[in-house]
């Protein structure tokens, strides 16, 4: 069971100031036109902080498009995040593909308690497109990060969350030593959230998996095959409204050479035995819905020690950073396959062409005449007042997963 008390506050993500699509969009959401959704090429050292919420000012309509996240948002004095470059951080940007143009990523201090959240809210305005939905950012862990399943929650807590798949009711990716990856956390109904999952309704209790249903069996490393790396990781969501849903997370790895084959970490429609209770069958794969699903998608990464969560804004025993760039979103009106890919900027190359047709569904603030969108990226810092962390077969109060 994993427990989790939070001090929660709405935050009102950025979305005024148009900004030019030739300033503020990598290359693949030009490509992909209308069925681009947000860009956050995080390209800037300029940023606006509205409550916690820390916006790099090159974001084109990433965050909530305007709209509250409902994602616990404080944090301490100062900014933990910020921009660096190679001659910063050299070891960071070594670990970057050769081909990459990118002169900045944001990172957080080393050791630094805080709760790094970048995503976007697909429904922060209306319109988009629900048969598929895919967000993709890149990701890096630092050698030095010492996991909870590696020192214990004493020292590190609640350290290797990676995804959380809506800010609301979960689910949440996190990483296991030696499974590679597992999920928990499908709050609704009994947990108090109405708009939430159906599984705890149809099967009181339900908590699944480890490892994580559909991963691949090369996803199923050691913590330590985590780090040092730079990780292209992309959420598809399809079916949003619809039952079943299906989610599915793919990781590839951009520093190795020559470069490994992508990694399927995650994939709902899939099944396992084992891993779970009850195991996802292929019942319980076509059975996933919720009510009301806000189109949240957020990267949730987490650290925090002392066995507890009271005292984010400063360093501690638990070593160790992330570091992010290039976010993405985008939506498609047809669920056949499309995926965002690589950001040319980062891996080099071209960015994909541009689909055939595009939707007629489009969001309700799309580009204005001349490329124009609306601000409004976010790096939230997260703050638990009390955490306890037990066993991975947890069962979450109302509030939110953590």
């Amino acid at each position: 069971m994993r427990t989790l008390t939070l001090l929660t506050m709405f935050l009102v993500l950025l979305g005024s100031g148009a900004i030019s699509a030739a300033d503020a969009q990598e290359a693949a959401c030009n490509a992909l036109g209308g069925n681009c959704q947000c860009s956050s090429p995080m390209q800037t050292t300029s940023v606006t902080n509205n409550g916690g919420a820390h916006t790099p000012n090159d974001s084109s309509n990433c965050g909530a498009g305007g709209a509250p996240i409902g994602f616990p948002g404080i944090f301490g004095p100062g900014q933990p995040l910020y921009a660096t470059t190679a001659a910063q951080d050299p070891t960071i940007f070594n670990a970057l593909p050769s081909g990459h143009t990118n002169t900045y990523v944001y990172r957080e201090p080393d050791g630094f308690a805080i709760a790094l959240v970048a995503g976007h809210f697909f429904d922060g305005v209306g319109g988009v497109p629900t048969a598929r939905r895919a967000l993709r950012m890149y990701t890096y862990t630092s050698p030095n990060t010492a996991y909870t399943v590696e020192v214990g929650s004493g020292q590190c807590n609640n350290v290797g969350k990676l995804m959380q798949f809506s800010d609301d009711a979960g689910p949440i990716l996190t990483v296991s030593n030696g499974a590679g990856w597992f999920f928990y956390g499908w709050l609704g109904v009994p947990d108090g959230v109405p708009t939430g999952w159906n599984l705890r309704s149809l099967y009181p209790g339900f908590d699944c998996c480890q490892p994580a249903v559909g991963i691949d069996n090369a996803a199923k490393q050691p913590s330590s095959f985590q780090k040092g790396k730079w990780w292209r990781d992309e959420i598809v969501i399809t079916n949003v409204n619809g039952t079943p849903i299906r989610i599915q997370v793919f990781r590839q790895d951009v520093t190795t050479s020559p470069r490994p084959a992508e990694l399927k970490v995650m994939d709902t429609a899939l099944t396992c035995s084992g891993c779970g209770a009850p195991d996802w069958t292929s019942t319980v794969a076509s059975q996933v819905s919720r009510s009301s699903y806000n189109g949240s998608v957020i990267w949730d990464l987490y650290r925090c020690f002392n066995g507890g969560c009271d005292n984010f804004s400063s360093t501690g025993p638990c070593p160790g950073f992330y570091a992010i760039t290039y976010m993405m979103g985008a939506a498609w009106s047809t669920n056949s396959g499309q995926r965002i890919g690589a950001a040319a900027e980062i891996e080099g190359g071209t960015p994909p062409p541009p689909p055939p047709a595009h939707p007629t569904n489009l969001r309700g603030t799309s580009r204005a005449p001349g490329g124009h969108l609306f601000a409004g990226m976010t790096l939230v810092v997260a703050v638990a007042l009390s955490a306890r962390r037990k066993r991975p077969s947890r069962t979450v109060r109302r509030g939110r997963p953590s």
